[in-house]
């Protein structure tokens, strides 16, 4: 299946900081959510944040 991701960062707060999203082409759907989770944290430590809680809707 084709496949994208997306997601967001929030502060403590809950205020949105930034959203992303990735066209990841033909992947499973546990490999989309990884790839959103890795993209996130990326994302979190170019920011310069060291401690982040995720969040995901996959079971």
């Amino acid at each position: 299946m084709f496949a994208a991701v997306g997601g967001l960062l929030r502060d403590h707060n809950g205020n949105w900081i930034v959203g992303f999203t990735r066209y990841l082409g033909n992947c499973e759907v546990i490999d989309s959510e990884l790839w959103g989770i890795l993209d996130g944290l990326r994302i979190a430590l170019d920011r310069g944040y060291q401690k982040v809680i995720i969040r995901t809707d996959n079971l």
